[in-house]
């Protein structure tokens, strides 16, 4: 699955809110870029920034099945018990930015929105096998509420990414301050792109996503409840396209996504 057009795309804030009851709207049927399923699902380890576990890329899921005991039918584990399997059977994606901000290196875009597009639940559980029982569970339970809402995942590609750099460099030129945290801002970028690609609506909390895109993309916005609804209308796409022939992308900047490739077939020899 690529973009899927004419969305509502939720950020990370919004997920949380809904699985808590905070939301007074439904979000059943809504679309998460896979920045947001590796926040709401926590991948990454909040002090390191290094994935927690892995996801394997959707080529391998046609491994054939073993059964263990908690899981039933999964892929072929490559790790013992108490380390992250599929370390090395998922997709990588590698940000650079010419030493003005930390290099950033994520795993499974392309394997989280597969399982969650695939409602993979014995895939997944496999995947955090190695994490304490108590995370396990929680983790489990925030899976297995996106598939009950039918939350679709759209993976991220380079496409994003590119349209992210430019306007996370146009937040930067704007002179707002970058969140303290500078993988924030990146993925707020990476979410806001994500939704201009695909003309989708975008819900959101965080007032400075909602007052960038306002004034850098000239969205239609309203605010309800709480909640910035902001639509991106073609002529969004017009006017980032615009910023960019002005020299607003930066070419200093790289990312690098490296896939899986498919398994070998195997050849019969008459």
């Amino acid at each position: 699955m690529t973009d899927i057009p004419n969305a509502t795309i939720a950020d990370t804030q919004i997920i949380s809110y809904a699985m808590k009851g905070v939301l007074k709207e439904s979000i059943a049927g809504f679309t998460i870029p896979s920045t947001v399923a590796h926040e709401f699902l926590t991948v990454r380890d909040r002090n390191t920034g290094k994935s927690r576990y892995f996801t394997p890329s959707p080529q391998i899921l046609s491994v054939p099945p073993r059964v263990t005991p908690e899981t039933g039918p999964a892929v072929v584990m490559d790790r013992p018990g108490n380390m992250p399997r599929f370390r090395n059977r998922t997709d990588r994606l590698v940000m650079d930015f010419n030493n003005e901000f930390p290099s950033i290196v994520e795993h499974g875009h392309m394997g989280m929105a597969a399982l969650i597009n695939s409602a993979g639940d014995r895939i997944f559980r496999e995947a955090i096998f190695h994490l304490p029982k108590k995370e396990k569970k929680a983790l489990t339970a925030k899976f297995h509420f996106l598939i009950e809402e039918k939350i679709r995942c759209i993976p991220i590609n380079g496409q994003h990414a590119q349209l992210a750099f430019d306007l996370l460099r146009s937040l930067i030129a704007s002179g707002v301050n970058l969140k303290a945290n500078f993988r924030n801002s990146l993925n707020d970028m990476i979410i806001l792109a994500t939704a201009l690609k695909s003309k989708s609506s975008l819900w959101t909390e965080d007032d400075l996503l909602a007052n960038f895109a306002k004034r850098h993309l000239e969205p239609d916005v309203s605010f309800r409840d709480g909640v910035y609804r902001i639509e991106f209308p073609e002529r969004s796409s017009e006017r980032q396209k615009s910023r960019e022939s002005k020299g607003y992308v930066n070419t200093g900047w790289r990312f690098a996504l490296h896939r899986i490739p498919p398994p070998a077939t195997a050849t019969t020899h008459g």
